[in-house]
């Protein structure tokens, strides 16, 4: 029983280790790209709050259901990733109300993007964690 937990708790920390990088990634990258120079570490605070809600409420139920079908191969967790972002930013828009139908496919594509770098980090990272202690993955 006590092997049982060890390994329910280490599954859990590499977890949280993956989530924590697929939070941040996305945070670093879009500063990189849209707001270099602008609003600096208020920016990675409110964006790693956001990303980390996303990343924990949206990509990892995605990320269990692809892993209940057998699906966590690095193609279909960019495509889930990018509906993921494409269509958290539709709904956004929705509630916003504004119909610049231009301007809301270009931030679904953003949205997209992002999603997807965070989903493929998330992979990527639970991935070397399992390798490192030795678990065998696909």
């Amino acid at each position: 029983m006590a092997s049982r937990d060890r390994d329910i708790g280490d599954e859990v920390l590499r977890l949280g280790i993956a989530v924590l990088a697929a939070t941040l990634v996305p945070v670093v990258a879009s500063y990189c790209v849209f707001f270099a120079g602008f609003s600096g570490p208020m920016y990675f605070l409110v964006g790693s709050i956001f990303s980390g809600a996303i990343v924990i409420f949206l990509g990892l139920p995605v990320y269990g259901l692809l892993y209940k079908f057998n699906l966590l191969r690095w193609w279909a967790v960019l495509a889930a990733g990018f509906a993921t972002g494409a269509l958290l930013m539709l709904a956004l828009s929705t509630l916003e109300g504004t119909y610049m139908y231009q301007a809301k496919l270009a931030m679904m594509a953003i949205f997209g993007a992002l999603g997807s770098l965070s989903a493929l980090t998330l992979w990527l990272a639970h991935r070397a964690l399992l390798r490192q202690s030795g678990v065998s993955v696909q």
